[in-house]
């Protein structure tokens, strides 16, 4: 280790592990401070991988770390001092301030500021209304700012936002986006949405340090993805994560009424698209292989692929799936998709009518639809959601398993196995959208009997 070269970077050496030998990656690893254990539940350590092995090759990058995390830290702290607490804290400030008719920019009348800073002051103890007198007998010029400085020191969390917001002093944090635009779009904690834009957040923050949106600059943007593009994330990845950055932010931004511009949207990723693997359709064999091998199987792993097969539906339609979607004792059987309390769908396109043929059929006829749910044990109530990865890797193992390959297609493969299918049949192009959940418009017949029929013959014709 040369320390000097460390001592360059500013990057003390306690602050580096490389914990199985000089072959190992590097990581940087350093407590939190005390104050700042409650940012951080029961983690005691901040533990960031360099992704390198080589001690000067690595410092570069524990020394960005280390500027973030420091960053982060100094951020939390004013956090702290500000008052600036989460989604809760800054809705009971918006809702102090529009008792005064004052909107969440601090805009208002004149007379309506001033009331509000009354009513702030009330709030104050005898030294903080002493000190208010000295200003107001001094007659400063600075007036009112001085005010809220005195106000400031004393008042409860809320109370604190709303001073800022009357000062033009309050901005949200990037992490403080996440909650209030959850609750803006009805995400559930565990839905893959908010792990989404939480998971996109840390991204930036950690590496940045926490920031309101419109204080991070394009070069800090082009440094993540210079820095991703080079351990080795998909330009597809990148993008996702500041589409989902970008959404997050312009939804706050117009409910907390902010005007700031930021700097997320239209990153430039370099060649974007260009590394895009293309999923493999299922060969004619292997799906002869995965019928012959099915015929006789029960499993809900084997009911699940089943299902695909025949149906072209994601994994998380199927699992989702209630015995009232369910339609038997009809010319052509078939299943009404849409969305419900436990399962959303991908788009609005997504809700449609699929006839049911083949194996889907046979084994849509050998369940028990007594009940609600027709995969109740992929479902978790307590939560009110489905467990769609753990029944997608559960379908994906089982493929793997029927045609003894680790590169075989995956179940999300099926659908466009399905539109090959449909296509090698001559199905008019809207006919395999509807039934695929690709098309905006749909026929006038659409879920009509004569449409379903329609549908249904050439879905038999692809077995």
């Amino acid at each position: 280790m040369n320390s000097s070269y460390l001592d360059i970077f500013d990057v003390k050496v306690k602050y580096w592990r490389q914990p199985r030998g000089d072959k190992t990656t590097i990581y940087y690893k350093r407590r939190i401070p005390s104050d700042l254990l409650a940012h951080y539940g029961n983690q005691t350590m901040i533990t960031v991988s360099t992704k390198l092995n080589n001690i000067q090759d690595a410092t570069p990058a524990l020394f960005r770390i280390n500027q973030s995390v420091e960053a982060q830290w100094e951020a939390m702290r004013e956090q702290v001092g500000l008052g600036l607490n989460p989604h809760k804290t800054n809705e009971d400030a918006f809702a102090f301030l529009n008792n005064f008719d004052i909107n969440r920019k601090g805009e208002g009348s004149r007379d309506a500021v001033l009331l509000a800073g009354e009513a702030l002051e009330d709030k104050l103890p005898y030294e903080a209304k002493a000190r208010l007198y000295e200003l107001e007998v001094e007659g400063s010029q600075d007036m009112d700012d001085m005010r809220l400085a005195v106000i400031k020191e004393y008042l409860a969390p809320h109370e604190l936002v709303a001073a800022n917001v009357l000062s033009g002093e309050f901005a949200l944090l990037l992490s403080d986006y996440t909650k209030p635009y959850s609750e803006l779009k009805g995400f559930d904690a565990d839905s893959k949405q908010f792990k989404d834009v939480t998971r996109a957040v840390k991204l930036f923050t950690e590496r940045f340090g926490d920031r309101p949106p419109h204080k991070y600059s394009r070069s800090d943007i082009n440094d993540l993805i210079k820095y991703r593009l080079y351990s080795g994330t998909s330009t597809g990845t990148i993008e996702r994560n500041f589409n989902a950055l970008n959404a997050m932010i312009n939804k706050v931004n117009i409910e907390y009424e902010i005007d700031e511009i930021h700097r997320f949207s239209k990153p430039n990723i370099p060649k974007k698209g260009e590394d895009k693997k293309e999923r493999n359709d299922f060969s004619a064999e292997q799906i002869n292989t995965l019928r012959l091998k099915l015929s006789n199987s029960e499993g809900v792993a084997d009911t699940l692929i089943k299902i695909m097969l025949d149906t072209g539906m994601r994994v998380s339609e199927v699992v989702g799936l209630g015995s009232g979607d369910v339609f038997l004792n009809v010319e052509s059987p078939y299943i009404v998709l849409h969305k419900n309390s436990f399962r959303r769908l991908k788009t609005k396109n997504s809700e449609r009518v699929i006839p049911l043929v083949g194996a889907a059929l046979e084994v849509m006829k050998s369940l028990d639809l007594s009940g609600e749910w027709l995969f109740p044990r992929y479902l978790n109530e307590s939560k009110q959601v489905f467990k769609f990865t753990s029944a997608s890797n559960t379908a994906n193992n089982r493929i793997r398993s029927l045609l003894e390959s680790k590169g075989s297609p995956t179940s999300h493969s099926f659908r466009h196995t399905m539109q090959t299918r449909l296509r090698n049949v001559e199905c008019p192009e809207d006919i395999r959208e509807e039934i695929l959940g690709w098309r905006s418009g749909i026929s006038e017949r659409y879920g009509s009997p004569t449409d379903i029929d329609i549908k249904a013959r050439y879905m038999l014709k692809t077995l």
